[in-house]
């Protein structure tokens, strides 16, 4: 009886024993589980610069740019190949006449054979001139002294030099010759200057219609001819009355499609507004610019009616 309870304490005790065993077991294999990880907390990065984003836009005031119209920037224009020589001689006064137009600087031969051509006391040694010549009725004062100086340049040309005339107010402008650059021998001088003295100025119907006008002058002047003739010097006599973002955008326009961008020289008669913008477009060309007030374009009509009266 004894020895049977005996076995029953130890049947006990072994029980007792095995289910601590199978209880630590169980709890240390449950803190092992990857379901019951505590997630790790995600690592912070504290960036101590930010992020590079693209620097904004450079705006780059374009020379034939005011007030300030925004336009594509003109390309630099490649090296000229025929060098300008710029003379900016004013009208001056003398004692004995009371008023004299100053002279045409003495042209120069080029190794080409070439010589300057001269318009308004600017010289230019080009051999394709194309003369873009505003005569809209603004251009009262300045009309007799712009036909004698258009009159002069053209008596001066030599027969290694082509030319075409523009004039323009409102409308389509008047061209000679109606195709192409004519060749300058005597006969086509002739013909042109015959053409020039005939010039009458026209009433521009505001400045949308004067824009208009010019624009297409520059497409005439720069539009390439059946004989693929385009001109290499543009002479611009103009007071500037027009709208100047539409005119200097056909001017890139077309001045983007050669090799060789045309040299423009402006001469900007009468009103003094215009100035900054003419001057500004003329550098973006590399031309010259020269500007004649009224005062100066009265005086030189004076002085040559008084000649016409002798």
């Amino acid at each position: 009886m004894t020895s049977h309870k005996v076995t029953l304490w130890a049947w006990g005790i072994s029980l007792v024993a095995h289910a601590l065993v199978i209880g630590i077991v169980i709890l240390l294999s449950s803190r092992n589980e990857p379901g019951l990880e505590q997630p790790a907390q995600a690592t912070q990065i504290r960036l101590e610069q930010p992020l590079p984003t693209e620097p904004p836009p450079t705006v780059i005031e374009n020379l034939m740019v005011e007030n300030p119209l925004i336009l594509p920037l003109i390309p630099p224009a490649p090296p000229v190949l025929n060098p300008i020589a710029v003379a900016d001689t004013p009208l001056s006064t003398s004692a004995s006449e009371g008023f004299t137009i100053a002279a045409a600087p003495v042209t120069g031969e080029l190794t080409t054979g070439t010589t300057a051509a001269v318009f308004c006391g600017t010289s230019s040694q080009g051999r394709y001139l194309c003369y873009i010549v505003d005569c809209s009725g603004s251009m009262v004062m300045a009309l007799d002294y712009v036909q004698s100086e258009l009159c002069r340049s053209l008596e001066a040309l030599t027969p290694s030099q082509f030319f075409r005339l523009i004039l323009f107010a409102g409308g389509t402008p008047s061209i000679w010759p109606a195709e192409g650059y004519r060749r300058a021998n005597a006969p086509a001088r002739c013909q042109a200057v015959t053409f020039v003295k005939t010039l009458q100025l026209k009433e521009t119907p505001g400045v949308q219609a004067a824009s208009d006008a010019v624009v297409q002058a520059i497409d005439a002047a720069l539009t390439i001819t059946a004989s693929n003739d385009t001109p290499d010097t543009i002479f611009l006599l103009t007071d500037g009355e027009f709208e100047h973002q539409a005119v200097a955008q056909q001017l890139f326009r077309l001045q983007a499609q050669r090799s060789t961008p045309a040299t423009l020289h402006v001469i900007a008669c009468g009103n003094p507004d215009n100035e900054q913008f003419l001057r500004r477009l003329a550098q973006s060309y590399q031309g010259s610019y020269r500007f004649i007030s009224d005062d100066e374009l009265a005086r030189a009509g004076r002085h040559l009616s008084q000649g016409e009266s002798r």
